[in-house]
């Protein structure tokens, strides 16, 4: 009986250690991607801040980061809803390109829409 209470109590702690791990990789790969799809829109919002005739490219910039997104649509369902996994890509989002802190809304909404 102390033998299973043990083998129960150490499969938890490796599944939670298990289930960490998973979601620090999750996040680290949506960061990643986060950043190099979200660079044209970042370029764009530095590019406003002198030249707003810039603005009728919104549109466009927009596509780009869908197109680019597109194919992560799906990968993170499980997740749409956890606050702590958000929490952690925008960690690393401002650790590894800041100037996309701000669009992380947009760019999670660009992720989940539809789903």
């Amino acid at each position: 009986m102390i033998f299973l209470r043990k083998s129960i109590y150490i499969c938890s702690i490796c599944l939670l250690l298990f289930n960490s791990c998973t979601t620090q990789h999750d996040a680290d790969e949506l960061a990643a991607t986060f950043c190099a799809c979200g660079e044209p829109l970042a370029k764009w919002k530095k590019e406003l801040d002198f030249h707003y005739e810039k603005l009728s490219e919104g549109t466009a910039i927009k596509k780009k980061v869908e197109d680019c997104l597109a194919s992560e649509k799906g990968k993170y369902n499980e997740r749409k809803n956890d606050m702590e996994f958000r929490k952690q890509v925008a960690e690393l989002v401002n650790e590894s390109c800041p100037d996309l802190v701000q669009s992380l809304p947009a760019l999670f909404t660009i992720l989940y829409d539809g789903e």
